[in-house]
């Protein structure tokens, strides 16, 4: 699962742009703003899914159980296709032990390079805080095999075209915190780490 930072939308059409949701900034400096009524993180509730790679497929479900309290609920999976391109019959499903929780800090005005081969832009992002509880993933499947490999246990999978990939079980991780940011323009989700001058992206995903 290469979800790092975790391991590290606005769902109804009269509700106002908040948060990071895509609005340009102000200023040129990293710079506190006002928020609306509605809580902030609502906008990226949803399903988001990150590019396919060769058999594997990230996706992020994310949900506000109390509204009251505008804390996100995160949970984590990764599909394994038979074939490539993501397609087939998915033989295999890692998914972690334990949900996440995303808790809002503020909303800011600062730079960040969405794109990697270009240069910072000034955009409204919203500062988070990221908990994970003690956790361990699981993978299973039609297709998923136990070995044990150097004496590290892991989970193997052989595809019909000859590909074939295995995953350490890592066992139980302790709990995390991680500090970062959320951004979303469009259909289009930002998981962002704190860089100097700024944000840069560490996982971007597009709604399902």
């Amino acid at each position: 699962m290469r979800i790092s930072f975790f391991i590290s939308v606005c769902l109804v059409a009269s509700m106002t742009a908040c948060g990071g949701g895509g609005q340009p900034a102000q200023s040129n400096n990293s710079t506190t703003v006002a928020v609306p009524s509605s809580p902030p993180l609502s906008i990226y509730v949803g399903i988001w899914q990150n590019l396919c790679q060769f058999h594997q497929q990230d996706t992020v479900i994310i949900s506000m159980p109390n509204t009251s309290t505008g804390n996100l609920e995160v949970q984590l999976q990764t599909d394994y296709y038979d074939g490539t391109a993501c397609t087939g019959q998915v033989v295999g499903v890692q998914a972690t032990s334990t949900n996440l929780s995303i808790s809002y800090v503020k909303t800011i005005d600062t730079f960040v390079a969405l794109n990697p081969s270009g240069g910072a832009s000034a955009l409204r992002v919203d500062q988070i805080t990221a908990s994970a509880p003690a956790q361990f993933s699981t993978i299973s499947g039609s297709k998923v095999q136990r070995r044990t490999l150097n004496g590290k246990q892991q989970w193997c999978m052989s595809f019909s075209n000859g590909d074939s990939t295995c995953v350490d079980d890592s066992g139980t991780q302790p709990a995390q915190t991680s500090q970062g940011g959320m951004y979303t323009r469009s259909n289009e989700l930002y998981l962002l780490s704190s860089s100097t001058g700024g944000y840069s992206v560490d996982e971007k995903f597009t709604r399902k």
